[in-house]
């Protein structure tokens, strides 16, 4: 069930990737092309470098390695002297740059390598000759600061090295502490001294250990009976969990204890590998405490091998041929149920065994652990008390030098004469920023997927609604033209959606049957009684069937129309009803807004439906336009006559197709699902909001509809469309209102006039 998710996810953002791709590589493009005009834009930075020697260095014909240790430490004071605000305003002060320390402080980087005794200062400015007198200033002033120089400050570099002294001291302190930490851990395994006795003791445990093990192999392969099998592969494996609790408890008390984080990685990879291992031993207990056919499987076999032996004598005693037969069937089952029974029972010996070989696995690496942990301490021991022995010779230095005020030197190596523009990185930049914005993009694109709420797939309508899906129509590239040429059954009779609709009459038509009664057909829906009353021959006749979607903006109006078409083609007649006289969609889309109709009937004089008024279309498909008379359509809709009209159609045809108003933007439709047989939703991929999809199937329930059920149309404009098609349909809507409001008037004054 997990992976299927997983599958269903990863083609749901396949989808989604590949319907906005266009979309992620507008954006990375875009963010790629700003970052590329900002980078052609910048500031360009030239670069000026100065090398000074700190310390002895070559001047000394035998330089002492003391000395070339405190030059270091000397060093490391120039470099953090060099980025102090004081010094930082001598070097504006002397150049008039015009900047905040801070600022020059952004510009100067100094480097010290205390193996070469090199200090290295670089300074970036946007003005290449700047660059080099910034540079050179300041190693001029660093010189001037030290004994060599001629205005060095002694009580300067004096508070800087009692500075030092004083962190090594504390170094020192800190060192000292970790190394009674770690002899108190290491005292745990009985000191360095008694590390041999500790490894005798842990072979001696290892071996007691494995004699048990031992001890329960033999146990499993003396075993005989059955019984006798159970107990003591129970008794095995709970000994081996609780030798696994044991461990874990273990494992977790050291990993507590301990504050190193090498040794809190080892116990704690070890405490996961013994959690599993618990966890293969408890699964395999409860495997062989399973069941098998409803019994222990001891007691199964024991009852099948006496069920045996019973049927055995009673083979002895018996004389007739087919009880004989019977009898060596039964035993036949009999001694096939038992082989199965033998084979679990090899099956669980054989992971109960398994589990002992993993048992004695975990034991070699547990004392593998334990001396590996024991070796992190001795190592760490030593190199802390490396460091100690480091730290306190550097301490002994810098006091000697504090003490004696040995002599030091800073010298200008290689002074800044050139500075050197800095490599663009505008590709690195461009690739950063078209990754960054097609993340963006990505983040953005997956939003306005997560708040869309229109219906995106059959399954989700399925879903969401409970209606059986009768179809869905593929997409198809855009129909031009007027009438015939709008209808893909027609226009593209080989296209995928026009054999989606002939697909979806071949599903349409197995809801149906066929039954002749005096030379017609009736097509009727197979129904159970106690599902629609009032029809004892079981069948709910769907002769009448509305066809709606839920709101204005889901355009609709070609499903039925094509329904139609490959209705009539498969031997029906077939009358296709455009009653949405609000906005007769059906009418307009097959061109025939010109020629009188449904409101042309109901609002004339009439009582009976003259059939000229119906528009033959194809062979056996007759269209009843909308007509010209459109107001009041509620009055019209709602009226008796439509009623008789509905009846007099269904005496005309076999299928009366009508196509109701959008179901929850007018009454009208409710009114009409009481006069019809059957109601059919039609809703549009991407516009039909799934919201209004489940409430209008809801109602539809509530009024106790008879719902066919739902077709999915995947046509559907241009996202970017929508809204747009939202304000020209609310347009459509009022202008009429207007225009029903102002036909009305005329008779309401001639009705006053009347009165």
């Amino acid at each position: 069930m997990y992976a299927r998710k997983e599958k269903t996810l990863e083609q749901t953002f396949s989808k989604i990737i590949r319907r906005w791709l266009w979309f992620l590589v507008l954006a990375a493009m875009v963010a790629g092309t700003v970052a590329y005009v900002f980078s052609m834009n910048s500031i360009n930075f030239y670069e000026a470098k100065v090398r000074l020697l700190v310390g002895p260095g070559i001047n000394s014909p035998n330089p002492d390695v003391t000395a070339l240790r405190a030059g270091g430490q000397l060093m490391q004071t120039y470099a953090e002297l060099a980025v102090t605000g004081p010094f930082l305003q001598s070097l504006i002060d002397e150049l008039n740059l015009g900047i905040s320390p801070e600022e020059l402080g952004r510009k100067i980087e100094v480097k010290s390598n205390q193996e070469t005794q090199i200090l290295n200062i670089r300074v970036l400015d946007p003005d290449a000759n700047r660059a080099i007198e910034i540079a050179n200033a300041a190693a001029q002033a660093l010189v001037r600061l030290s004994p060599s120089g001629q205005e060095g400050s002694a009580t300067q570099l004096e508070n800087q090295m009692s500075t030092q002294a004083r962190n090594i001291e504390q170094t020192i302190a800190n060192t000292e502490a970790r190394i009674n930490d770690l002899e108190a851990q290491l005292q745990a395994f009985g000191g360095e001294e008694s590390s041999a006795d500790n490894g005798n003791q842990a072979s001696q445990e290892l071996s007691e250990a494995e004699a048990r093990l031992d001890k329960y192999e033999a146990d499993l392969q003396v075993a005989t009976d059955g019984k006798t099998q159970s107990l003591i592969n129970e008794e095995i494996l709970l000994n081996l969990i609780a030798s696994s609790s044991v461990r874990i408890e273990q494992l977790r008390a050291d990993h507590n204890a301990t504050s190193d984080v090498k040794i809190q990685l080892l116990l704690m990879d070890q405490i996961t590998q013994e959690i599993n291992h618990l966890s293969d031993l408890q699964k395999v207990l409860l495997d062989t405490r399973r069941l098998f056919i409803g019994l222990p499987l001891d007691e199964f076999i024991a009852n099948t091998e006496a069920s045996i032996a019973q049927l055995q004598v009673d083979f002895q005693n018996t004389r007739s041929s087919d009880e004989q037969r019977l009898l060596l069937e039964r035993i036949a089952q009999e001694e096939s149920r038992l082989a199965e029974a033998q084979r679990t029972a090899d099956e669980r010996k054989g992971m109960i065994l398994d589990r002992v070989a993993k048992e004695r696995s975990r034991l070699s690496i547990t004392e593998q652990v334990r001396v590996e942990k024991q070796q992190i301490i001795i190592d760490q021991l030593t190199e802390e008390r490396t460091r100690l022995s480091d730290a306190r010779q550097s301490l002994a230095l810098l006091y000697d030098l504090l003490q004696k005020t040995p002599t030091n030197q800073v010298k200008i190596v290689e002074p800044a004469t050139t500075s050197y523009q800095l490599v663009s990185q505008t590709r690195l930049k461009v690739l950063i920023a078209g990754i960054a914005g097609m993340i963006l993009a990505l983040v953005i694109v997956l939003g306005l997927e997560f708040l869309d709420d229109s219906v995106k797939s059959a399954e989700d309508m399925m879903t969401t609604s409970g209606l059986p899906l009768l179809g869905s129509i593929s997409r198809h590239k855009a129909l031009q033209g007027s009438g015939s040429e709008l209808l893909v059954v027609q226009a593209l009779p080989e296209s995928l959606a026009a054999e989606n609709y002939r697909q979806l009459s071949a599903k349409f038509i197995p809801l149906v049957k066929v039954k002749g009664t005096n030379g017609r057909k009736n097509l009727e829906h197979p129904d159970s009684p106690e599902d629609r009353p009032g029809h004892s021959n079981g069948y709910h006749t769907l002769k009448s069937i509305l066809i709606t979607s839920p709101e204005l903006i889901d355009k609709t109006d070609t499903v039925p129309a094509n329904l139609g078409v490959v209705l009539a083609q498969t031997g029906p007649k077939v009358i296709l009803v455009d009653a949405n006289l609000h906005l007769p969609s059906i009418t307009h889309l097959l061109g025939l807004d010109d020629r009188k109709g449904l409101a042309d009937y109901l609002t004339g004089s009439a009582k009976s439906f003259n059939k000229t008024t119906l528009v033959e279309w194809s062979s056996g498909l007759s269209i009843l336009p909308a007509g010209s008379a459109l107001i009041h359509p509620f009055e019209l809709l709602v009226s008796t006559k439509m009623s008789d009209l509905i009846k007099q159609l269904k005496d005309q045809a076999d299928v009366v197709l009508i196509v109701a108003p959008p179901f929850l933007a007018y009454a009208e439709s409710h009114m009409l699902v009481s006069r019809v047989d059957g109601v059919l939703i039609v809703a549009q991929k991407g516009m039909t909001r799934r919201k209004m999809f489940v409430e209008t199937a809801e109602k539809l329930r509530s009024l106790d509809a008879h719902l066919i059920g739902a077709i999915l149309d995947q046509n559907r404009p241009a996202r970017f469309s929508v809204q747009f098609r939202r304000i020209g349909l609310e347009a459509l809507v009022k202008i009429a209102s207007l225009r029903t409001r102002f036909q009305r008037s005329p008779n309401d004054s001639t009705a006053s006039a009347n009165q």
